[in-house]
């Protein structure tokens, strides 16, 4: 297994708060609220650490649509 250097962590650990930035303002255009909450939101649909947040916050706005159907 290759051995994998403390600056590949903490790229990677970046990379992943942009990915999260972007997909928390995607979701925020959408459904147009305000970031607070769809970041609130995200972190509470936020099961597992291994769970990414795009994933999150797709399931997030699943959940809402779902919510909207049913009323």
């Amino acid at each position: 297994m290759r051995k994998l250097r403390r600056s590949t962590f903490s790229s990677l650990y970046e990379l992943s708060k942009l990915k999260a930035e972007a997909a928390i303002q995607k979701v925020k255009v959408m459904e147009n609220i305000n970031y607070a909450e769809e970041k609130r939101k995200v972190n509470i649909t936020l099961q597992k650490p291994t769970t990414s947040y795009s994933a999150a916050v797709q399931k997030s706005s699943e959940m809402n649509i779902q919510q909207i159907i049913s009323q």
